[in-house]
């Protein structure tokens, strides 16, 4: 693992002392991805250039404030080299989309202009279009647009009418990494991204594939939830209730469970105060739940005014 950590690395971003191709270069480097010098930064004109008479893709260069091109990833870096950009070598269309068989990355930096706004398919869109400069070849691109970071990744396959030609057929995105502090969620997908211990490129391309896959990730959370939910169910007693039955546990234990997702994903959005849903807070506040919990659904969540949140975090701030 790299002694540097993950948000030191993220909060270089905002950092005026380091540039924007090195910010992106350190990025890659602590992902693992990246220990050469050959990054170089590409100014709007020679971008341009560098698209011109491009027929298969319509990449628009006015919301690119910086564009670098960081490396090109392939087998040569797990046995200590490295591709420039010139020295490019591909396989044939139908061996590098069969079964994903790709033989490398190519990975740039793009720092949008600040007044640019990019939702999902913004940032997916220049994902699919700068894949398309590249046959045989997905791209991984870093963004920048303001205080976030997205990383991009594209998956090809052969068009299924004409086998000479071939398609984006995914891209995957981690989306909005906050650069002052980064989500607990992002921190692990990064961490786990970086402790990848792979000896070629095919082998560092399905470890990152499978760490990104929203669907395993979607059912390892609704397992922890299910797991969650059946030790409130086990755990429980509600007082109010003289002879609690199990239907009343499993009934309360899923409006508590489904209360604190809607709640958690309110403070992720920095519309709940953080500590109000910390572990801290629970640990060492008496009462939690008819403290701080009830409050918070009945009493703040459910009228229009929001003043109630304000009384219930100057209570927790006191502790």
């Amino acid at each position: 693992m790299n002694s540097t950590t993950i948000q030191e690395t993220i909060s270089n971003f905002n950092s005026t002392s380091n540039g924007f191709l090195e910010n992106s270069r350190d990025f890659f480097k602590y992902l693992g991805i990246y220990k050469d010098s050959i990054a170089r930064n590409v100014n709007k004109q020679n971008l341009e250039t560098l698209l011109e008479g491009q027929q298969n893709t319509a990449i628009k260069t006015d919301p690119i404030d910086e564009f670098a091109m960081i490396c090109q990833l392939d087998d040569s870096y797990f046995i200590g080299g490295g591709l420039n950009f010139d020295e490019v070598q591909v396989d044939t269309l139908e061996n590098a989309t069969k079964s994903n068989n790709y033989q490398s990355y190519i990975i740039l930096a793009i720092k949008l202009c600040p007044d640019q706004k990019a939702n999902k398919s913004f940032i997916a869109n220049y994902v699919r279009q700068f894949s398309k400069l590249f046959s045989n070849i997905p791209v991984m691109i870093l963004f920048q647009n303001g205080d976030l970071l997205t990383l991009g990744i594209s998956e090809k396959r052969l068009n299924q009418k004409d086998s000479t030609k071939e398609v984006v057929s995914k891209v995957i995105l981690l989306k909005d990494i906050n650069i002052s502090k980064i989500h607990s969620a992002h921190k692990k997908i990064l961490e786990k991204l970086c402790q990848v211990n792979a000896n070629s490129f095919n082998e560092l391309h399905d470890e990152w594939m499978k760490i990104l896959d929203i669907k395993l990730i979607t059912d390892k959370f609704y397992k922890e939830v299910e797991m969650k939910y059946n030790n409130i169910v086990n755990q429980i007693t509600i007082p109010t209730q003289s002879n609690t039955t199990i239907e009343n546990k499993k009934d309360f234990s899923l409006k508590l469970l489904g209360r604190l997702i809607f709640c958690w994903f309110l403070k992720a959005k920095g519309w709940v105060p953080e500590v109000l849903l910390s572990t801290k807070s629970s640990e060492s506040t008496p009462n939690y739940y008819h403290t701080v919990l009830e409050p918070l659904f009945f009493e703040s969540l459910n009228k229009n005014k929001m003043i109630e949140i304000t009384q219930i975090y100057c209570f927790i701030s006191q502790k």
